[in-house]
């Protein structure tokens, strides 16, 4: 309904880049305002510009001023055209319409931070009021409808531009980008540097920023004061190992300053494993930070004889002292201490 209004008294014209005030950004969505745009160029340079782009006339100097198609009338600047097809819009169309149709047709595809800029123009340039930001423009841009989720985006603009630039390149969601914007200036570009030699998936960046946080507060230190580890300096000079294992290890160690303790306990549960001799093939794990009290057991077999290997292990193993030690490491008592218990009772 909304693109019909648009197009209602549209007219297509062949305009001259030349009278085109690509200047004036009021309605662009994309940013950094040179992402893709030499990718762009190389598809116009081959099959030409197809797609119009959407224009005001200015009602002083007798220019246009864009209204969508920043990217494209970019790129034909690039490849040095003269002109390009444009769809001339009705004077008479209100800035909050033109922002419906645009985001209707391609809103999810912006980044969290394209999206928080879009609503900070709509809140500051164009006085759109939070009702209308949470229940019409979240949801057009792929967020749902919250006042948190509101809250959130305008987060987004305490990031430094370094960061806010890495997040709309990598497309960071937006809770990632919203716990890196509450980093000071300063942690956010010591952070910065282990973003880019790592490139750490959505949950793993998340984990990254919130085991920074509780170290931070733990410790009543800066984070960038963290990062200058000397084990996680590493990943940041070794380019081969950042590539092969650089995210792996760098939670690892980041788990370890959280928790000073673990690494010891992980040690002692390693060590307690070996000495019950069970072969390779039968994993005994620890449930994650030691928490909750049972072990994860597995193993495969091939055959009915394998099962009866694998149980004659195991029941050795469970007639094992060095059993009890291991679920000493997850804190439970003895099997003296609970027999002893028993009859005490």
């Amino acid at each position: 309904m909304i693109m019909k209004k648009i197009f209602k008294d549209a007219r297509l014209i062949r305009l001259k880049l030349a009278q085109l005030d690509t200047g004036d950004r009021t309605f662009a969505l994309s940013w950094p305002e040179e992402r893709e745009v030499d990718t762009l160029a190389a598809e116009i340079e081959t099959s030409g510009l197809v797609t119009p782009v959407w224009v005001h006339q200015c009602r002083k100097g007798g220019g246009f001023r864009l209204i969508d198609g920043f990217r494209r009338a970019a790129a034909a600047e690039k490849l040095g055209l003269k002109e390009l097809p444009a769809e001339l819009l009705s004077a008479e169309l209100a800035p909050e319409e033109l922002f419906r149709a645009r985001l209707a047709g391609q809103g999810p595809r912006l980044s969290a931070v394209e999206a928080s800029r879009v609503l900070e123009k709509l809140a500051t340039l164009f006085r759109v009021g939070q009702s209308t930001l949470v229940k019409t423009f979240l949801p057009l841009l792929g967020m749902g409808g919250a006042v948190r989720l509101l809250g959130q985006c305008r987060s987004l603009s305490n990031l430094q531009e370094p960061a806010a630039r890495y997040c709309a390149e990598t497309r960071v969601g937006l809770a990632e980008a919203a716990l890196l914007a509450g980093f000071t200036s300063e942690a956010q570009l010591a952070i910065l540097a282990y973003l880019r030699a790592l490139r750490p998936g959505g949950n793993l960046l998340k984990s990254y920023l919130v085991l920074l946080d509780e170290i931070a507060l733990r410790r009543e230190t800066a984070v960038e004061k963290i990062l200058e580890d000397k084990v996680l300096r590493k990943l940041l000079v070794d380019e081969q190992t950042a590539r092969s294992s650089g995210r792996e290890l760098m939670h690892r160690r980041l788990h370890e300053l959280r928790y000073p303790l673990m690494k010891g306990l992980e040690e002692r549960f390693d060590s307690i494993r070996r000495d019950l001799g069970l072969p390779s093939e039968i994993l005994l794990k620890p449930p994650p930070l030691f928490e909750g009290g049972r072990l994860k057991l597995t193993f495969e077999i091939a055959d009915p004889g394998d099962l009866t290997d694998k149980a004659r292990l195991l029941l050795e193993a469970a007639q094992s002292s060095k059993l009890d030690e291991l679920f000493g490491c997850l804190g439970a008592p003895s099997t003296e201490d609970r027999n002893s218990g028993g009859k005490a009772g």
